[in-house]
């Protein structure tokens, strides 16, 4: 028993979280013996172990493909970018960039699209920028600003998913977006206020079809920001700051800054455990789906 102690807390030491433990000891005064199950959840891993374990194993990105990254010049879309043009020497698949230039946010917003550029020239990426008017488009059809921004960057990736459609005959399109375990526990957390039913709580899902004939993936879902952070202050790579993700005006900043935090400090590790649930809950929803 002592020594089946020590192993699950040398577990526990390295961040595995140990949820079901079915060890059975038996003794008969002079031997004893042990079996049965211990099952755990892994940690979050860092931005290379998520992009070199879950591509390959969920078959986000095949040779072949072409995927076209989304870059807003922040530090997720950055991170990805370079994880990806690393990436590729592996399997061998044509990468490109797209930024969108919202219209919101005047000299800085001009700044992070020159950034994007200038990233992807370096890396010897192709980059097309696209320029939105998003404030026009919330007001006419009568939508706030960050969901006018969501739908005009869509557009705009479905564009030029069509434009290289066009020119591809051999293997697919992959719009890749940065989004990661925050963003996720965000999106929970934002359809469980609103009411969302079952189907709704699963928040993002790493992989599916896209408009333009292509499929959106997010190789970063399963990692964290504080560890996306961390890659890139060991890389020296600087990235773009956006001041309006500062703004609690906006539902998910408040979610952001103000709710995540509070529950990270009731279990440091929240974030990754309302991630993890999601994914349960897509698996529920997919197992319903097919008995329906």
């Amino acid at each position: 028993k002592e020594k089946l102690n020590e192993f699950c807390e040398e577990l526990t030491q390295k961040g595995v979280q140990i949820i079901e433990n079915n060890v059975m000891i038996v003794t008969d005064g002079k031997n004893c013996t042990a079996s049965g199950t211990i099952k755990v959840i892994e940690p979050i891993g860092t931005p290379k172990e998520t992009v070199l374990t879950d591509i390959p194993q969920e078959g986000l990105i095949e040779e072949g493909d072409l995927v076209i990254a989304g870059l807003s010049g922040g530090a997720d879309s950055v991170c990805m970018l370079l994880l990806l043009a690393g990436y590729r020497e592996k399997i061998g698949f044509s990468l490109c960039a797209v930024h969108v230039e919202h219209g919101i946010r005047g000299e800085e917003s001009r700044r992070d699209a020159g950034f994007a550029e200038a990233l992807c020239k370096k890396h010897g990426i192709s980059c097309r920028t696209f320029y939105a008017d998003v404030p026009g488009y919330a007001r006419r059809c009568g939508v706030g600003l960050e969901e006018a921004a969501r739908v005009l960057r869509h557009d705009c990736l479905a564009q030029e998913a069509v434009r290289q459609r066009a020119g591809k005959t051999e293997g697919g399109i992959r719009i890749a977006l940065a989004h990661h375990a925050g963003d996720l526990a965000e999106t929970v957390l934002f359809q469980l206020v609103r009411g969302s039913g079952f189907a709704g709580l699963d928040g993002m899902r790493s992989e599916r079809t896209y408009p333009g004939g292509a499929v959106l993936i997010r190789p970063l879902l399963m990692c964290t920001r504080s560890k996306i952070e961390a890659y890139l202050r060991a890389c020296g790579q600087e990235y773009c700051e956006d001041s309006t993700n500062m703004d609690v005006a906006y539902s998910r900043n408040r979610l952001r800054h103000r709710v995540l935090p509070e529950l990270t400090l009731i279990n440091s590790r929240a974030v990754e455990h309302i991630a993890r649930t999601a994914g349960l809950m897509g698996e529920l929803a997919d197992y319903f789906d097919w008995q329906s």
